[in-house]
């Protein structure tokens, strides 16, 4: 499946053609235009992108920001840059239920805070970016969908000062489905290896699945450490070179280990390919059979293709044993990704069985650079580590697999070739020819100077066994004897009826049982005393009459119904003697919501998001709402916000931050509410605030909410529902 995300190098618009407010001009690379502006000089804006706030800016090349450029990772170097509090949101139509692959690079601007980022999808936060990179780096995960339908893929800055992030490249690709049931395929012809080539489970193309998300078994064989370290590619990712089949990688210190079943005990040979990358460290990966490190493979991340690895283990036990390659005790922060690993017994030509000398040095490299010398090996070597006993080994040497030689070179003594082509399908065994004569033993050769191994002489034909000799006939065998004759088996008698019973006789004497003494006699009660006798109740009096109501006294305020009073004219002070306002205060007034009704007033007004969804609200953690192009003039500010609550716990909130920054700067409105209020499980709390604003100029608005609390509930939300609870909304009326 292709890639999901539409225009996720963010490709289009193109910029060369695209006006540049900052300099003020139509420009090429190296520019960048933030999103109003994009909206108000081409009338479009980042298509199949929704963007929340002005402060996204799509950039091409290397701009004043100071991002790394991406012209190795993007169409075109093109980026897009979140400042401050912003997201941007894409909704992907999603035809079938699966594990999913979610990729993106992303990289910090120089000089600047990290804008912590968090990720949503289909409002459920699945991860959040806090850890400043300064070059382009790769941001994997995994995201497990239930069902098809459109799901809003969510990426979301959420600082309130100039912090910022750049992001390109995202992609969405399907890797295989729900709860894959992974058939145990045995190891193949001549390979003790099971899925050595990883190619279980089958991912789709360009994806990838971390170990975290691994079913049982779903390696086949093989155990990894189950966690973002461990990860399964199909296509090229973290600039791992291409190959045509999947691949492990071993991030930092993962490993990867397998047991297998040995029936032939003797020399094997260890094969697999392997490949590093730019983007990590270069390290070393270790090498163990049952538990003993055998060798190290020391890898450079430099390298821009797939290297063999081939190492010969000099002799394996018969029955389980277990392989690892694990990058524990390695460099910090390296990466190798391995494939096709095999391991098969060493077998030679019939005519050629080599006694290697295993305390003489393996050479894991197939290239040898300058001069190459071998040199004979001696029985003790000095500090400077020059010679100094007898020869114990000539200067021999024994070459497995092929061998090219460049260039005029020598042989003395000749060259004995020793083939290794691939080996061939065992053909059908055929019959067993009779047993030849066993010839003579020869003598045998004299023993060969020691050092290199001499040929032994030839063996002689082994002597003839000599015959077995025939058989004796089986005499036959003799007559059965004649059994007697057994007479007939007279018919069973018909059973006779069945007696009466008799009398029961009588039940016997009963054992003594041993006497329980007596129980003491309980001492006579007391007497209680009689109760004194409880004295009558008098008669109640009779009730006065109630005295007639007085008149009512004077009051500027009359009754209205059964609640409430109004004042019928003239001017209300409260702190003044000589109110000139029909409510004249002197000091500060506190409410916890304004209503003001006036034909002349404009109301603008930002809903925090659509009907019927809503957001979690982490304790801790800053919220915004925001609205743009609030025209000059004085305004009530009002905020209602509702907070909701699942599962049975409560949630005590202990603190409430409120602050409103506008594009100038700010905050123009603080309020830090110790206010305590609980909210149960599965509940509704709204929380209202007013405040007044003199706004000079055009502006955009933001409210930034910071929750302390502590809960047992499944989750606390920020919510709009205005089908059941009052809208959460952010409000600007304008007084003045």
């Amino acid at each position: 499946m292709s890639n999901l995300i539409v225009n996720g190098d963010f490709s289009t618009p193109s910029l060369p053609t695209t006006f540049d407010y900052s300099i003020g001009n139509y420009v090429g690379s190296n520019s960048y235009i933030y999103y109003n502006d994009l909206i108000n000089h081409t009338g479009n804006g980042i298509p199949y992108w929704n963007i929340f706030s002005n402060n996204v800016s799509i950039q091409n090349g290397v701009t004043v920001f100071g991002y790394p450029d991406a012209s190795g990772i993007s169409t075109n170097s093109q980026y897009v840059s979140l400042q401050l509090a912003c997201s941007i949101t894409q909704t992907i139509s999603i035809t079938q239920s699966g594990i999913y692959s979610l990729a993106f690079y992303y990289a910090g601007r120089d000089g600047y805070n990290f804008n912590q980022t968090k990720i949503y999808f289909n409002s459920v936060l699945i991860d959040t970016l806090s850890t400043y990179q300064s070059n382009w780096t790769l941001y994997t995960n995994n995201i497990q969908v239930d069902s098809s339908g459109n799901f809003d893929l969510v990426i979301q800055g959420t600082a309130i000062n100039d912090d910022d992030i750049a992001i390109t490249s995202i992609s969405l690709t399907y890797a295989l489905p729900i709860n894959y049931i992974n058939t145990i395929n045995s190891a193949p012809a001549n390979n003790l290896i099971t899925n050595g080539n990883f190619s279980n489970p089958p991912l789709g193309a360009n994806s990838f699945l971390s170990a975290n998300k691994f079913t049982s078994n779903q390696l086949q064989n093989w155990i990894t450490d189950l966690s973002l370290n461990t990860i399964l590619f199909n296509g090229i990712f973290y600039n791992f070179p291409s190959i045509t089949n999947q691949y492990l990688g071993l991030f930092n210190s993962s490993y990867a280990t397998q047991s297998f079943s040995v029936s032939t005990s003797g020399s094997y040979i260890l094969t697999f390919q392997y490949a590093s990358t730019i983007s990590y460290n270069s390290g070393s990966l270790f090498i163990s059979l049952n538990s003993n490190l055998i060798t190290t493979l020391n890898f450079l991340n430099s390298s821009t293709y797939w290297n063999t690895f081939v190492y010969i283990i000099p002799s394996i036990s018969t029955g389980t044993n277990t392989i690892s390659l694990s990058g524990v005790n390695g460099n910090s922060n390296q990466a190798i990704a391995i494939t096709n690993i095999t391991l098969s017994l060493l077998q030679y030509p019939n005519s050629y069985v080599p006694i290697p000398d295993f305390s003489m040095n393996h050479l894991q490299k197939t290239s040898v650079y300058g001069s190459f010398v071998v040199q004979n090996k001696y029985s003790s070597y000095d500090t400077s580590g020059n010679p100094s006993g007898s020869i114990v080994d000539y200067g021999n040497s024994i070459f497995y697999g092929n061998v090219s030689i460049n260039g005029l070179t020598t042989f003395n003594g000749g060259v004995t070739g020793i083939p290794s082509g691939p080996t061939g399908n065992t053909g059908s065994t055929g019959n067993t020819g009779s047993t030849g004569n066993t010839g003579a033993t020869g003598n045998t050769g004299p023993t060969g100077i020691a050092g290199s191994a001499v040929n032994t002489g030839a063996t002689g034909k082994t002597g003839a066994t000599g015959s077995t000799g025939a058989t004796g006939n089986t005499g036959p065998t003799g007559i059965a004897g004649s059994s007697v004759n057994t007479g007939a088996t007279g018919n069973t008698g018909a059973t006779g009826n069945t007696g009466a019973t008799g009398n029961t006789g009588p039940t016997g004497l009963a054992g003594s049982a041993v006497n329980t003494g007596a129980t003491g006699n309980t001492g006579p009660t007391g007497r209680t005393g009689s109760t004194g006798n409880t004295g009558a109740t008098g008669n109640t009096g009779f009730t006065g009459n109630t005295g007639a109501t007085g008149p009512n006294g004077f009051s500027y305020f009359q009754p209205y119904g059964t609640t409430g009073i109004y004042y019928s004219s003239g001017n209300i002070g409260i702190g003044k003697n000589n109110p000139t306002y029909t409510l004249d205060v002197s000091g500060s007034v506190l409410a916890n919501s304004y209503s003001l009704v006036s034909s002349s007033a404009s109301i603008f007004q930002q809903a925090v998001t659509g009907a019927g969804s809503a957001h979690g609200f982490p304790s801790g953690t800053t919220q915004t709402i925001g609205i743009n192009n609030l025209p000059s003039g004085l305004y009530i500010m009002t905020f209602s916000l509702n907070i909701n609550t699942t599962g049975t716990g409560s949630t005590n909130f202990t603190n409430m931050l409120y602050s409103l920054y506008s594009s100038l700067g700010g905050p123009y409105y603080a309020e830090n509410d110790n206010h305590i209020f609980t909210i149960a499980g599965n509940s509704n709390s709204q929380q209202t605030r007013s405040c007044v604003v003199n706004n000079v100029g055009t502006n955009n608005f933001t409210l930034s909410i910071t929750p302390t609390y502590t809960t047992t509930a499944t989750s606390v939300t920020w919510m709009s529902l205005s089908s059941v609870y009052p809208t959460t909304f952010l409000q600007f009326t304008k007084i003045g």
